[in-house]
């Protein structure tokens, strides 16, 4: 249906028919009838959204993408539906919204380490100006850069307020394309707003949010570090709160939550070490290293330790 010759003359008429299908298969379901029909029902439409937001063309998807989004919203999928791929479909469908909202380019502000290239690499003048670069990233900006911004349309707030709900959910697989979608999302915004995305992400580590929350908010900051949206000045917001998630372990009768939070910490680190230079990354290494080796060595939970051990390697 993204298809250049088919997408001016069928695709207006096959949105009309995709949302009358996810109003109709909701409706069904809330009213308890049919259940496992109207499910697959509903997951192979969303299927079909998401996959039409991944390849068609940005400029024809524009004029849908409103009431795709508003659609999304007044179904209340994510509360709704008691089954985790129709909510993980709703959260793709959420952040491709998202990205389909802006123009496809990067953050200028972006943390950049240097060129990742083998045949640049082995250009030395290109190494030492891959090591030059992250001394005028630490203000967030390159020198000579416009400052211009887009604007923001007013529907990512509420596509981002969906994004952090989709990070809390129950299910690993809704809220990993929670996570990709606020890196994704965060890469094309400016740089204020991304310091408040990463500050609302850093107020859901409390004891008061549960281990998907915080697993959630660990996958987040892995893929804003991963992306080069994280500043060597953040890094004295997000090293203690990793350092924490690295002995996230939380009793509940006789057994304990807190695997997965660990296990996502050292995906943090990993993404900390990929992403900054050694000189930016040097003040936190051993911090990070001594918590990473108690993590391989003492933990009870063999993905952790396996885990730990591959982003201390990152560390060397």
């Amino acid at each position: 249906m993204s298809r250049q010759d088919i997408r001016t003359l069928i695709l207006p008429e096959f949105f009309e028919k995709l949302f009358n299908y996810v109003r109709e298969s909701t409706q069904e379901i809330d009213q308890s009838l049919n259940i496992n029909s109207n499910n697959i029902r509903l997951l192979g439409t969303l299927k079909c959204i998401a996959s039409i937001y991944k390849y068609g063309k940005r400029e024809e998807l524009l004029k849908y993408t409103s009431p795709t989004l508003k659609l999304m919203l007044e179904q209340d999928l994510l509360n709704k539906s008691q089954l985790n791929l129709v909510r993980k479909f709703h959260m793709k469908i959420i952040q491709r919204i998202g990205c389909t909202f802006f123009k496809v380019k990067l953050a200028k502000w972006r943390y950049q380490r240097g060129s990742r290239t083998l045949m640049n690499n082995l250009n030395r003048d290109t190494i030492l100006l891959g090591s030059s670069t992250s001394d005028k990233t630490q203000n967030g900006k390159l020198e000579g850069e416009d400052d211009e911004e887009e604007n923001i349309p007013f529907e990512i707030e509420e596509i981002i307020e969906q994004l952090f709900s989709g990070l809390k959910d129950k299910d690993t697989i809704v809220r990993w394309p929670s996570a990709k979608g606020i890196g994704r999302i965060t890469n094309r915004l400016s740089i204020d707003m991304a310091e408040d995305v990463l500050n609302s992400l850093l107020e859901m580590f409390t004891f008061i949010e549960d281990d998907s929350a915080w697993h959630g908010a660990c996958l987040s900051i892995a893929e804003l570090g991963r992306r080069g949206l994280l500043l060597p000045k953040q890094l004295d917001q997000v090293v203690p709160i990793v350092l924490k998630a690295l002995v996230f372990d939380k009793r509940i009768g006789n057994y304990s939550l807190g695997r997965n939070v660990r296990d996502a910490a050292c995906y943090v680190c990993w993404s900390l070490a990929r992403a900054f230079e050694p000189d930016d990354i040097k003040p936190y290494v051993n911090q990070i290293a001594g918590a990473l080796l108690i993590v391989t060595v003492f933990d009870r939970e063999v993905n952790c330790r396996r885990a730990a051990s591959a982003a201390f390697q990152g560390k060397r």
